[in-house]
């Protein structure tokens, strides 16, 4: 089981409250979508789940352990970033199997995982290029496919798709909702686009000023 539970996450820096009291439960599997303007606490929750940030008061499990002092490698997630983050000087290849050398796997199941995840990608013909020959939808699959080689029980995306153009997002967003139901991984998402909130999750958490004002399945927050 992979839930997700919040018990009253806190965290703040200096007097801001970014994150204020906070209780969720995200189900085994769900889709849930952070939704809300810049400043709301929707990325700092994000990173708090993700150990990112160290929380000054509540508690963070992970299925049935708790995680709230645990480092970032030892919770069983995966994280996609606003900024790509790929290393130019390697291929795609080693920017996707990158996380699998640092857990010191065997070089012949590195090189397997690595083959299954690009070809669910459609990057299985670009494996020995380097990320400045690929164009920026390219390059969000390979960041995409890192996270998913660890085989994370939980997979954490920070507004990946803001650097692209408005084709290329609406593209994008259908690949990834089709992606979330061939993986058993539970998938938190972070956006401030409503329209991508709305095709995405299963659920969207509305937050403003560090609280969550809002959760409910798509139709139920468009109509209410």
């Amino acid at each position: 089981m992979a839930d997700v539970r919040l018990e009253k996450v806190t965290r703040r820096f200096g007097s801001v409250v970014a994150v204020n009291n906070v209780d969720l439960r995200i189900k085994d599997k769900e889709f849930l979508v952070f939704l809300g303007p810049s400043g709301c606490g929707k990325t700092t929750t994000l990173r708090s789940i993700a150990g990112l940030e160290k929380i000054d008061a509540g508690r963070i499990f992970l299925g049935d352990r708790e995680v709230t002092d645990l480092p970032p490698g030892q919770r069983g997630i995966g994280m996609v970033f606003q900024s790509y983050a790929l290393f130019p000087h390697m291929t795609i290849s080693d920017n996707i199997g990158f996380g699998l050398k640092i857990k010191k796997i065997a070089p012949a199941e590195r090189s397997e995982r690595v083959r299954k995840v690009a070809k669910l990608l459609y990057l299985d013909n670009l494996l020995d290029r380097y990320p400045g020959q690929l164009s920026g939808g390219q390059r969000q699959r390979v960041a995409v496919a890192r996270a998913l080689v660890i085989e994370p029980a939980v997979l954490l995306m920070d507004e990946p798709l803001s650097n692209l153009d408005a084709l290329l997002r609406m593209q994008m967003r259908a690949e990834l909702k089709k992606l979330h139901h061939s993986i058993n991984a539970t998938t938190i998402y972070v956006t401030h686009d409503q329209v991508e909130a709305l095709s995405l999750g299963d659920r969207i958490a509305v937050m403003r000023d560090g609280k969550i004002v809002q959760c409910d399945v798509p139709m139920e927050i468009y109509d209410k």
